[in-house]
């Protein structure tokens, strides 16, 4: 008896099958959107705006909005591979560098922001005595 086919079918069936791909990484979380300003505060107190909503584009424009006019514009680049995600925000002119954290969670944005000169928050707070601002905002849905 010929006892080559046996082994030979015996060794395919027993091999391990292809591996499965690596599972595909997450996108990193991204500021473009638009986003509806629920809380701001600086120095563990309540921060006056008039601003209620921030568009982050994709070319890297920042659109302040308030009460149905745009109240301004700046710039801002990111690096959502850090962590916590940084962002600089160019609130006025290229000279001037606010150095910030962002996390997303769903439709929720949370922005850490250290004023111009200062260097970049490391947690999401601004507690009395800090200088930094933290806003929470939410994702505003697209129009159809």
């Amino acid at each position: 008896m010929n006892w080559l086919p046996f082994v030979a079918l015996t060794l395919a069936v027993a091999a391990p099958g292809p591996k499965d791909p690596a599972p595909k990484k997450a996108d990193p979380p991204t500021l473009v959107g638009e986003w509806a300003v629920q809380t701001r505060e600086a120095g563990g107190k309540p921060l006056n705006s008039r601003a209620t909503a921030m568009e982050f584009t994709n070319d890297g424009e920042v659109i302040l909005r308030g009460d149905g006019l745009v109240l301004g514009t700046s710039r801002y680049t990111a690096d959502p591979a850090k962590t916590p995600a940084e962002f600089d925000w160019f609130p006025t002119a290229d000279k001037d560098r606010a150095l910030g954290i962002f996390k997303v969670d769903g439709d929720a944005l949370t922005l850490c922001v250290a004023p111009s000169g200062l260097p970049r928050p490391a947690v999401f707070q601004a507690p009395a005595g800090v200088a930094c601002s933290l806003r929470t905002l939410k994702r505003v849905p697209k129009k159809k």
